[in-house]
């Protein structure tokens, strides 16, 4: 029997952790460990967060590790730092602010990723109102993107492909590819996303299981300026990089000029821009159309 580590990195926001150690410790699976890993918050509940675990913990926990760690340090390097502690074959993200749908979702995963001899795997998420992230429309956007390469290119274009939030990853995996990226500082997800893609691995998905109940206004939702200057390394990144064609450097520098220096250009540049960039734009724009046009009949089906 395969163990699994379920990862609950949390910061400042204590008021659905509990609820977050509960889903887990509901769980049905028999080979379970649970790793909170606090990243230097100020009034972290460390011994109230072990008296829970150890008040409803059952015999299928095998280990629980809680750390806390005396300085923030980021979302990457916390989830490091749990990873490096955890004993699991299988890692299982759950944002401190999360909770796990159903009390199998955890054999679900588990299950789906042995029948289908799978590394890892992303489901779908839903929200507190039951809207679910991808909904029905954008699944059938993303399922098109189904090789490594074209997922690559798909992230690079700032599709949201899978989040990390809904991920689940053999540990011989992410051993092999180094963990997640340092240079960043609250963005795990997309650069080893990205990481996995150029290594032609595959990102695999099950849009059926919906792994957990999403909270957009917490931990795992809220964007900032750190975010933004982490996602503006990523492309400069992938720009400098010599590993990467051409073709996939273009599109990281549209995206990045287009986002964060468009609005400081002149006018001449700006057209110049467009002009530049007429091949990226025309193609963002059939997606944005057929996008848009799948949201209409979706609508005329349900009257």
């Amino acid at each position: 029997m395969e163990k699994v580590s379920v990862i609950i990195p949390v910061y400042n926001k204590f008021d659905k952790l509990f609820s977050a150690i509960d889903s887990a410790l509901s769980q049905d699976y028999p080979e379970l460990e649970i790793i909170v890993s606090d990243d230097g918050s100020k009034d972290f509940p460390f011994r109230k967060v072990e008296e829970y675990i150890l008040e409803k913990k059952q015999d299928h926990l095998f280990n629980y590790e809680i750390i806390a760690n005396k300085k923030n340090m980021g979302t990457v390097r916390n989830m490091n730092g749990a990873i490096k502690a955890s004993h699991g074959d299988i890692l299982i993200n759950l944002a401190g602010d999360d909770r796990f749908c159903e009390k199998n979702t955890v054999s679900k995963i588990v299950d789906y990723m042995n029948q289908n001899s799978l590394d890892n795997l992303v489901c779908r998420r839903k929200t507190v109102e039951d809207n679910f992230i991808p909904n029905d429309r954008q699944v059938k956007f993303l399922k098109k993107f189904n090789t490594a390469n074209k997922q690559k290119k798909a992230i690079v274009n700032g599709y949201l492909l899978a989040s990390g939030s809904v991920f689940s990853i053999r540990k011989q995996l992410i051993d092999r590819l180094d963990l997640y990226d340092e240079r960043y500082i609250l963005i795990e997800d997309m650069p080893f996303f990205y990481k996995m893609t150029q290594n032609n691995i595959k990102i695999n998905f099950n849009y059926d299981i919906t792994s957990v109940v999403y909270s957009e206004d917490g931990v795992s939702g809220v964007k900032n300026k750190k975010f933004q200057t982490d996602e503006k390394n990523f492309l400069v990144n992938i720009i400098k990089s010599k590993e990467n064609d051409t073709d996939i450097k273009r599109v990281a520098k549209y995206r990045l000029i287009r986002k964060y220096r468009y609005n400081n250009l002149k006018k001449i540049s700006k057209i110049k821009f467009y002009i530049d960039y007429l091949d990226i734009i025309m193609y963002r724009m059939f997606d944005f159309i057929n996008d848009r046009v799948g949201e209409k009949l979706d609508k005329i089906k349900r009257r």
